[in-house]
């Protein structure tokens, strides 16, 4: 008999985020440069791209998502949840936050 592989499950797309007075709170610090897109169901909260070193703080009062295409670039907390770097160099993260 072949022993048959188990799937490795996969993060969920959604994190659960604790308020900041009545807010997500997004603390993000480039550590290398990146382009970074948060928006919510009221359009886009900050799209742009910071270079290594930049910290930039964000809110949002609704579930946000947040996307970027250097998953090595980036350093986040949310919500006073260290995420640390989110991934690999040239990774696309993608995720949705909101408040649980």
């Amino acid at each position: 008999a072949t022993p048959t592989e188990t799937a490795t499950p996969k993060p969920s797309p959604t994190y659960l985020v604790s308020k900041v007075s009545g807010l997500i709170v997004f603390k993000l610090t480039a550590t290398e440069n990146a382009s970074v897109h948060i928006y919510n169901a009221c359009g886009t909260i900050f799209s742009g791209r910071l270079k290594k070193g930049d910290t930039k703080s964000f809110t949002s009062d609704t579930e946000a998502t947040f996307t970027t295409s250097n998953a090595a670039g980036i350093s986040m907390i949310v919500s006073g949840t260290d995420y640390g770097v989110l991934g690999e160099h040239s990774q696309v993260y993608t995720h949705k936050f909101r408040i649980g």
